[in-house]
């Protein structure tokens, strides 16, 4: 398990760097309101392997232009805390190839799912 600040990246034989410029099938995406903020859940396919991300603490969320089924070409998690940037703003969230996809949060999670459905 890789922990950097408040990004922990849990994935066997994959990392983050591994994502970018991947194919990515968002299989399922679910945005749910609790009392820490916005949570944003994806199930992902990359490459055969499936991956969880979990994204709390969302703000200025955007989408445009998607359509089904949400393919992006990896993403990128920019790292705004040395910059003293809050907490619910931390972290950027944005795809690299046609900007679909874009948003801001203060925690970000990707593993391996323990069950697959």
């Amino acid at each position: 398990m890789l922990r950097l600040g408040k990004v922990v990246i849990d994935i066997k034989n994959h990392g983050i760097m591994n994502l970018q410029g991947k194919e990515i099938e968002i299989l399922e995406m679910n945005l749910t309101s609790g009392d820490g903020g916005l949570t944003l859940t994806w199930k992902m396919r990359v490459e055969g392997s499936f991956l969880t991300a979990v994204f709390r603490n969302v703000s200025e969320l955007r989408f445009d232009g998607l359509s089904v089924p949400v393919v992006i070409h990896g993403f990128e998690v920019v790292d705004h805390t040395a910059d003293g940037w809050q907490e619910n703003t931390a972290y950027e969230i944005r795809d690299f190839e046609n900007g679909i996809i874009g948003f801001y949060c203060g925690e970000v999670t990707i593993k391996q799912p323990e069950n697959i459905t």
